[in-house]
């Protein structure tokens, strides 16, 4: 099938967030992920995480920020690429009693599917180093692909029904693949279909195109994908140093 250029407004109406942690939960949540962030070396010179009731939560600048003025900094060890994802992955199954043997299987997952084990892992593991990040995603999605039949009918003949149609089949596909290799591991948990979904639907929406090694690649970037702006030429990713971090840089005065 030819593929199609999706318009903006429709994947914004595709990619629809919602949070579903109560108020106390929201203060605690956020406590935890700014502790997180100082303690990892991440770096937000002017700006700050929020909890607004009519906004939800977001980044917030505390002052005008100038062209050219660093907003963000992260070090590279909370970037989460495929590389971590499956070091982590490996590292996981081997703990739970998994010979290396066992994880040659590994080796067929698309990166989808890497980044995906690597977030269902993760919510399951108490001592991960990622816990305050992965707490902080969004629980729920809102999106077309949890919609049934009868729901979808109410889209007849609109393009985002098609869209809708085709990515339920590629994460039914997709899922079924990750099922393949992960029921070949001894010790693997089962994956259900709704936490595989969440999964894709954290990297649909939040997913970052960075350069490692020379290659293009789709990494989450905590705190990073927080950002709100409406224009996302205002704010880019620049990669600082081999081995260093990235961080984001305002492409215009910000007031």
């Amino acid at each position: 099938m030819k593929s199609k250029s999706i318009p903006f407004l429709l994947l914004l109406s595709f990619l629809s967030i919602s949070y579903s942690l109560d108020v106390k939960d929201e203060k605690e949540n956020l406590s935890e992920l700014m502790e997180w962030t100082v303690k990892n070396g991440i770096k937000m010179p002017n700006i700050e995480i929020r909890n607004e009731k009519d906004f939800g939560r977001g980044i917030f600048a505390t002052k005008d920020i100038q062209e050219g003025e660093t907003v963000l900094y992260i070090p590279n060890q909370v970037v989460i690429d495929p590389r971590t994802a499956i070091d982590s992955i490996k590292d996981r199954f081997i703990s739970l009693g998994s010979s290396p043997s066992d994880l040659n299987n590994l080796k067929s997952l698309s990166i989808t599917n890497i980044m995906a084990l690597f977030l269902i892992q993760q919510t399951e593991l108490e001592s991960s180093k990622w816990k305050p990040y992965i707490d902080a995603l969004p629980t729920q999605f809102d999106t077309t692909i949890y919609w049934n039949e009868e729901e979808l009918q109410e889209l007849d003949g609109s393009l985002i029904k098609e869209f809708t149609e085709d990515k339920k089949e590629s994460v039914k596909n997709n899922y079924a693949d990750l099922l393949k290799v992960v029921q070949k591991i001894k010790e693997a948990t089962k994956i259900t279909l709704d936490e595989y979904k969440w999964a894709v639907s954290v990297i649909w929406s939040r997913t970052f195109s960075v350069t490692i090694e020379g290659h293009s690649v789709g990494a989450l970037i905590p705190i990073a994908d927080m950002f709100n702006n409406e224009d996302p030429d205002q704010i880019k990713i620049k990669e600082v140093g081999e081995g260093d971090g990235m961080k984001m840089v305002a492409d215009q005065d910000l007031h």
